[in-house]
């Protein structure tokens, strides 16, 4: 967006996703993900712009063992223009750095087991603080894609509880 264009503020909001699947041998192969967010707002007021264009972390296709969208800035009851219950509100982030590392073994036609870990943050400035999670996960190959079902947990200390993650599809 730009000021040019009736814009009250120049935006420029880039992302990017790079995701690698290698097969090993007949029964072993390796996921990998990479993902980048860079959020840039004139006068450096990006807490300032729509949480749509802000960036997140956690969930499924992020940081398994965290919640969707649950990484981020944070903001405290003093900031909150709302009365809320919480006390702290995740706003989203300029920055997003996220990765992860998967280890897929076949067990039969139809089935596999993995093992992956993931990592990163959706962060403003130099805030940036590593959360990570880790898990075990069971996939059934069907016709219309894996049906994945994987129990994650936070190994950092932003998480506490073990989530259950459930996708179908391809891993992109």
């Amino acid at each position: 967006a730009t000021g040019a264009l009736a814009s009250d503020q120049d935006v420029l909001r880039a992302y990017g996703k790079l995701t690698a699947v290698k097969r090993l041998n007949k029964t072993w192969r390796a996921v990998g993900r990479f993902e980048a967010g860079w959020l840039y707002a004139e006068r450096d007021q990006a807490d300032q712009l729509p949480p749509s264009l802000a960036f997140f972390a956690g969930g499924d296709s992020s940081i398994r063992g965290f919640a969707y969208q649950s990484l981020g800035t944070e903001v405290g009851p003093s900031q909150l223009t709302t009365q809320t219950d919480k006390s702290s509100l995740t706003v989203g982030g300029s920055r997003l750095l996220t990765a992860s590392a998967e280890l897929q073994r076949h067990v039969g036609e139809h089935w596999r087991v993995s093992t992956f870990v993931a990592a990163g943050d959706a962060f403003t400035g130099n805030d940036f603080e590593s959360n990570v999670g880790v898990g075990l996960g069971v996939h059934y190959l069907s016709p219309v894609g894996a049906l994945r079902l994987e129990v994650a947990s936070p190994i950092s200390e932003n998480g506490s509880d073990v989530r259950l993650h459930i996708n179908i599809g391809a891993e992109f």
